[in-house]
């Protein structure tokens, strides 16, 4: 009797772990999903906080994306459409961020939806430009401008994604003419971009946030969504406002 009551105790037992094993794997399960869903949504965020003259849109409904809303306001907690309609955070599942000019910032779809008419993807150039630089080739520039890295605002935790911001510490105005990341190729940096060609003064213009021609004595620009893997140079071929030429860089080991 007492052996049979033990037993049963045992049974008794065991279940009420398995069944607690279970809730916890379901509330495991349920957070690991939330988290997964949250990202997106985070980081839609954070873009909203790096300009204020991007264009952010979602994909709608979030389950199963089938068009694209635009976002007329984001806080910590949901975002509301030119539609009205007001959605969690936590339920993005795509969305665009864009410069004025429809170029593209960033995005994320879950599904197969395709891109509105207007975005703008970077092109891969028909014919490849060609450059190589060392460490020396940027001696003299940084006395003039300072190139410095940090932690993007949208992926903080990435090592591939990071704020670029350069400095002017001249006494004169100085402009971007051109611009590229460079892989390392032995002792030497060589041209390595998306498009397999320079970045135009313009481009430096949209993504660094940059209002006028000139970079002002003391001034900053920053983008603060770079990528590219490290080793990584970035070089900006420049020129002052009294025609000096110059390259200038950093590197990100």
């Amino acid at each position: 009797m007492g052996n049979a009551k033990a037993i049963v105790l045992c049974i008794l037992g065991g279940l009420a772990f398995i069944a607690m094993i279970l809730v916890l794997i379901h509330r495991s399960r349920r957070i690991a999903s939330q988290e997964t869903l949250a990202p997106f949504g985070q980081r839609l965020l954070a873009h909203s906080r790096d300009r204020d003259d991007y264009q952010l849109f979602v994909g709608m409904p979030p389950a199963n994306p089938t068009a694209w809303v635009k976002v007329v306001l984001i806080d910590e907690s949901s975002v509301t459409l030119e539609d009205c309609q007001v959605l969690n955070l936590s339920d993005v599942t795509a969305y665009i961020v864009a410069h004025p000019s429809g170029a593209l910032v960033d995005y994320r779809c879950s599904n197969d939806l395709p891109m509105p008419a207007w975005a703008k993807f970077l092109e891969e150039a028909a014919e490849s430009e060609r450059d190589e630089l060392t460490r020396a080739d940027l001696k003299e520039g940084l006395l003039l401008v300072q190139v410095t890295f940090g932690k993007s605002t949208a992926e903080p935790d990435s090592q591939h994604h990071y704020s670029t911001m350069l400095t002017n510490i001249s006494g004169k105005r100085v402009r971007v003419l051109k611009f590229a990341g460079y892989t390392k190729t032995r002792r030497v940096f060589v041209l390595n971009t998306v498009t397999r060609r320079f970045f135009t003064a313009e481009d430096f213009r949209q993504w660094y946030g940059q209002k006028g021609e000139w970079i002002d004595p003391g001034q900053s620009v920053t983008d603060p969504n770079n990528y590219g893997s490290p080793p990584v140079l970035w070089a900006y071929y420049c020129e002052t406002e009294k025609g000096e030429k110059f390259v200038t860089g950093g590197i990100l080991e």
